[in-house]
């Protein structure tokens, strides 16, 4: 899990992504800051 969420971070983990270093990653809303759930692989 990775907190604060951000735009920058996001598009670090879309990267991440395409490059195959993790899996599926969900955006969970909490009315704060926000977090980010990762599937490492």
């Amino acid at each position: 899990m990775i907190r604060p969420s951000s735009k920058v971070i996001i598009k670090f983990l879309l990267v991440m992504q395409k490059h195959g270093y993790i899996g599926e990653f969900k955006y969970v809303d909490d009315h704060k800051v926000g977090k980010i759930v990762v599937e490492w692989r």
